[in-house]
């Protein structure tokens, strides 16, 4: 693995359902998120590969990430007075990766009120070279967690 790059991609990645949308709502009233995602535009794109070829992305267990009434559980967008921005739930927070010795552990939503998303947190696994032995050993550090909501851009995180 010397000289190899494992990158992550995190945050509003801004992809939608494609749906019209009175079936976007009819699935979301359902909770039918594994037919929403059958239907979700990033998932989509990656199997035509158009975007982000040979990346990962560990199975989304949680409900749309957006768009939320602040300081609500209620999606919004369903009621907009005519001439208004209409949005329809989507799970535009995501958290991709792409490398060797990677392996993501945990993939959540976060109940956080604060915004019209919902943040997004994974935990990985990633094992690295230690340079004085040249061997490759599995690592867990608890204190890299990350939230999505801070890192915007792509960051690239060498393996030596």
């Amino acid at each position: 693995m010397s000289g190899a790059a494992t990158q992550s991609n995190h945050g509003d990645l801004n992809y939608r359902i494609d749906a019209t949308d009175e079936d976007t709502w009819a699935l979301v009233d359902q909770g039918a998120w594994e037919c929403l995602l059958q239907i979700d535009q990033l998932k989509l794109e990656q199997r035509a590969g158009h975007v982000f070829e040979g990346w990962n992305e560990n199975p989304i267990c949680f409900p749309p990430t957006y768009k939320f009434i602040i300081n609500s559980d209620e999606y919004f967008g369903r009621d907009t007075p005519l001439g208004a921005k209409q949005r329809t739930p989507a799970w535009c927070d995501r958290i991709l990766w792409y490398g060797k010795g990677l392996r993501q552990l945990e993939y959540k939503h976060i109940e956080s009120r604060l915004s019209d998303h919902r943040p997004v947190s994974s935990t990985f696994m990633a094992e690295v070279e230690i340079a004085s032995h040249g061997k490759l050993k599995p690592t867990f550090c608890r204190n890299s967690k990350v939230e999505a909501e801070e890192l915007r851009l792509t960051t690239l995180i060498p393996v030596l």
